[in-house]
């Protein structure tokens, strides 16, 4: 019996349908061919890739690389008849979005003002849908614009992307550190309107309001807290030249040099984010080595 009718395929595929948001996939795609003919059977089917080379079907092909891509297809039968090609659109997206946080994001960094969170997602495929962040363990929000962290202390920043596709990128985590505040000194020693001689408090002194009386060497003493960052070092100054630093409690300097007269004692005290306290301590000072 003449056979004048083409054959039919049909194109199947795993998965069946796209397996993502908006007829994305978001995994390789197994494709094959299923050709009928009922009267003389089928003698081949061609496909081809993206416009590339016709090959002969013989199993299973995949598609694996993101991307927009079309397959082209046609079975001849055995008396010669030629189906007319058919072509199907496929689309891939199996990469998650890139989030890049913008600023400084160092966890090593103490900041001493409120942070400003700037998040930049990324998507070269099938675009970006959102961007999401957290801030301290909280609900996740729709990035829209940036936002501040405001509390003082060790924060952790939350945020992760997701694609038109469906695909979430990895969430990724930040310790965000805020200290505004400056150090606390607790005391100083010498105090103003005492005595010292040779390095020992004696008195205190009416009428001596200002000033510190010292007699002989004597340890300058800075004792002083920082409950956020931590103290990272003191500075000793004399008539503002810096004469020694400490970088670990308790915080002394052994002055004992040959002066006389009035002077300066001040001391800078800086917390690891580098904020700053100052305190003066004016003295009259009778020292001869």
């Amino acid at each position: 019996m003449p056979d004048n009718e083409p054959p039919s395929t049909e194109l199947s595929s795993i998965p069946p349908s796209p397996n993502g948001n908006d007829s994305w996939y978001v995994s390789n795609i197994w494709f094959g061919f299923n050709s009928s003919d009922l009267l003389s059977g089928i003698n081949y089917t061609k496909y081809s890739i993206d416009g590339g080379d016709w090959k002969n079907y013989e199993d299973y092909e995949v598609i694996a690389d993101d991307g927009y891509h079309s397959i082209q297809y046609y079975s001849v039968d055995e008396y010669g008849n030629k189906e007319k090609t058919k072509n199907i659109s496929l689309k891939v997206d199996k990469t998650a979005p890139y989030t890049v946080l913008e600023g400084d994001g160092n966890e090593s960094y103490w900041h001493r003002i409120d942070f400003i969170g700037i998040l930049d997602g990324q998507d070269n495929m099938s675009g970006l849908e959102n961007t999401y962040y957290r801030v301290n363990g909280g609900v996740f929000s729709t990035y829209i614009k940036p936002f501040n962290i405001t509390l003082e202390g060790i924060n952790t920043l939350e945020y992760f992307s997701k694609d038109n596709a469906g695909n979430a990128e990895q969430l990724k985590s930040v310790n965000i550190k805020i200290d505004k505040t400056v150090p606390d000194v607790v005391s100083v020693s010498p105090k103003k309107s005492y005595l010292y001689v040779m390095g020992r408090e004696i008195i205190p002194l009416d009428g001596f309001d200002n000033f510190a009386i010292i007699i002989g060497g004597i340890d300058i003493n800075i004792n002083a807290r920082d409950s956020v960052s931590g103290i990272q070092r003191v500075d000793f100054y004399l008539d503002n030249s810096l004469r020694y630093t400490d970088d670990a409690a308790p915080y002394t300097w052994n002055w004992n040099e040959t002066a006389v007269g009035p002077y300066t004692i001040k001391a800078m005290v800086y917390d690891v984010a580098g904020n700053a306290a100052s305190v003066d301590i004016p003295a009259m000072v009778l020292n001869i080595q």
